[in-house]
């Protein structure tokens, strides 16, 4: 019994036992990706076959719905446009809405190619919103207080009818949208000209 207790002690005290280390309750972070390799793989398989076909649709949709783009509006044209229409209908207006749609296609065209606010403008305000725009008020001024004045005269009669009068002042807008157009494009060109010299020195 002794021997017994003498060998039950001599294995607790047993230096190499005392030294062994603990076991870990936790498995390293190497081991259990190894462990879970072929579970990861999968996942990111799907992970990248879904952002295939997420790129797949978006460059489908692009193709199938291509994004236009608006040309920008020429006011010029624009204004030509409009006055040969306006000319063509049939029945011809009536004397005051034909000189208010007069009156806003020229409108039109000077707000969007000089960039004023003239549509909402009254005859007084438009007239002072071209005095003081320095290429109007040498090309136009004059023009444009001439065809405020006659139109005025149609717009607030109490009757008019007076088909000479409006043909006069279509021709009269005519001439405004034209001449402001061609002197703007000399304007241009010699700017343009002014430039290639100023490169050539």
């Amino acid at each position: 019994m002794a021997q017994a207790n003498s060998g039950s002690s001599s294995y607790l005290l047993d230096s190499n036992l005392q030294t062994d280390s603990p076991i870990p309750l936790f498995k390293p972070f190497t081991q259990v990706l190894w462990e879970n390799l072929p579970i990861l793989a999968v996942l990111l398989l799907v992970i990248f076959l879904c952002f295939a076909y997420w790129f797949w649709r978006k460059q489908k949709k692009s193709i199938d719905n291509p994004i236009t783009s608006t040309p920008p509006i020429d006011p010029y044209q624009e204004a030509q446009n409009a006055l040969s229409s306006l000319l063509r209908e049939k029945p011809r207006l009536d004397p005051k809405p034909f000189t208010f749609r007069l009156s806003q296609i020229l409108r039109l065209y000077i707000g969007r190619e000089f960039r004023l606010t003239a549509l909402e403008q009254t005859s007084e305000e438009f007239i002072e919103a071209v005095s003081r725009h320095s290429f109007l008020k040498l090309h136009a001024l004059q023009s444009v207080k001439e065809f405020a004045v006659r139109g005025d005269l149609i717009k607030y009669s109490p009757e008019y009818n007076l088909s000479k009068d409006l043909e006069e002042l279509f021709h009269l807008a005519k001439h405004i949208v034209e001449h402001t157009h061609a002197e703007l494009q000399n304007k241009k060109l010699q700017e343009e000209a002014g430039q290639s010299q100023t490169q050539s020195q």
